[in-house]
């Protein structure tokens, strides 16, 4: 159609240039003015068809885009070293760099970002739950009611959250093809000396302007798993930038099982571990690179400042700076955990959920934890449906099993392009 528009604009042109020069003859018009009818008309045209070919263009780049994503996510990361394993057994942490190249992150970033927006409501009902009791929680209506709650009760929000995005996103894939794919998994696999690994969990967290530190934590005292092996990867959507860290570890702390403070949440607040380990970060992180930690290390994160720091977070606006839009003035990461699926990760029995669980991410396991009895064992050989195994090494081959919906086997050597 603007193919054709132009053409006829083309006609046009003709016929105004040639009646211009009658009603030059004529009436003494200014050439100027029927020159100026043509060059709009001219612009018009071009400006349409120009724009009909940028979105055409745009969507198939789009495509070409996400081809060449989900093919990343088969290539297995070659960069991890006996160094880095060795690294991550004795401080519990490391950064694997370049493990996606930035523009798959801001392609991705698109997508979750849409999920937030869309569950934006369930984030506010979670952060209730955990801070004011599930019953309050599960009552709010609408985000701007959870933030004033929040607010009233004087709570420093550390930010909002949301659980596997892969089992709830049905209308997006490439959530979840992220989260199964067989290139985390080996490094997974790898960090935890394992055969064979099973998805835990996937989380979203969201940091807006004003919002407060995470508490030290350790993921495993979340989890109602009996292992010792389990490693999750937090995967920033956001530049880390020179000024700021992402997360915060105890180097160590995942040895240190005489760590009373494990058994103590009423401090958590309070601790100063730095006489104990020695706190590393790793500053600047660019997109596409990764931290990876051990289910037991010690860590937290810094808070986020108000960018005017005059405005008291009790008067800050409720939509704008909880939406997905406002991620660039904050800070948002894509967490997945992973636990071995060798046949050494069982159900914590209940009496020791108790004793050790805090049930801030009861959200995420409660679906599956009913029915299931104490001290049974979850893997490769006893695997369950919401906990899918998605890696396994068989001899010397490396295959992804149990992935069909997600990200298929890792390419071979002859199909890696260097």
């Amino acid at each position: 159609l603007s193919s054709q528009y132009s053409t006829r604009i083309c006609s046009q042109e003709k016929e105004l240039v040639m009646w211009g020069r009658i009603r030059r003859r004529r009436k003494g018009i200014a050439d100027h003015v029927f020159h100026r009818q043509i060059s709009l008309a001219t612009k018009f045209a071009t400006t349409t068809t120009t724009t009909t070919a940028a979105a055409s263009t745009a969507t198939s780049s789009k495509e070409t885009e996400y081809d060449n994503w989900l093919r990343h996510l088969r290539k297995p990361y070659n960069l991890l070293c006996v160094e880095d394993i060795l690294k991550f057994e004795r401080r519990g942490h490391i950064l694997t760099r370049d493990l996606f190249a930035d523009n798959h992150i801001l392609a991705i970033r698109e997508e979750i970002a849409k999920e937030f927006d869309e569950k934006l409501l369930e984030a506010y009902q979670h952060r209730c739950e955990v801070e004011l009791g599930s019953e309050i929680g599960r009552g709010v209506q609408s985000p701007e009611e959870g933030e004033q709650l929040l607010r009233s009760k004087g709570i420093d929000v550390p930010f909002l959250q949301l659980f596997n995005l892969w089992k709830s996103s049905e209308s997006n894939e490439n959530i979840k093809k992220l989260v199964l794919s067989p290139r985390l998994a080996q490094i997974a696999a790898s960090l935890l000396g394992s055969k064979s690994v099973c998805i835990y969990q996937d989380s979203l967290f969201v940091k807006r302007p004003g919002d407060g530190d995470t508490q030290w934590h350790s993921d495993l005292n979340l989890a109602p798993l009996d292992t010792n092996k389990f490693v999750t990867v937090w995967i920033p959507l956001t530049e880390i930038k020179k000024n700021t860290t992402g997360l915060r570890f105890a180097s160590g702390s995942h040895r240190d099982f005489s760590l009373g403070h494990w058994w103590d949440k009423s401090q958590r607040s309070n601790w100063d571990l730095s006489d104990r380990y020695v706190v590393e970060d790793y500053g600047a992180i660019p997109l596409g690179s990764a931290s990876w930690h051990h289910g037991w290390v010690l860590h937290t994160a810094s808070g986020v400042p108000l960018i005017n720091k005059k405005i008291k977070r009790q008067n800050r606006a409720i939509p704008s700076t909880s939406s997905s839009k406002s991620w660039s003035l904050g800070r948002a990461a894509f967490a997945i955990s992973y636990f071995s699926g060798d046949g050494d990760s069982c159900v914590l029995p209940r009496s020791q959920r108790k004793k050790r669980m805090d049930s801030e991410d009861s959200r995420s396991y409660s679906s599956w934890l009913k029915g299931i009895p104490d001290g049974m064992s979850i893997g490769i050989d006893n695997p369950h449906p919401e906990l899918p195994c998605v890696f396994e090494i068989d001899g010397n081959c490396l295959h992804s099993s149990g992935v069909s919906e997600g990200g298929g086997q890792l390419l071979g050597p002859e199909e890696v392009e260097l």
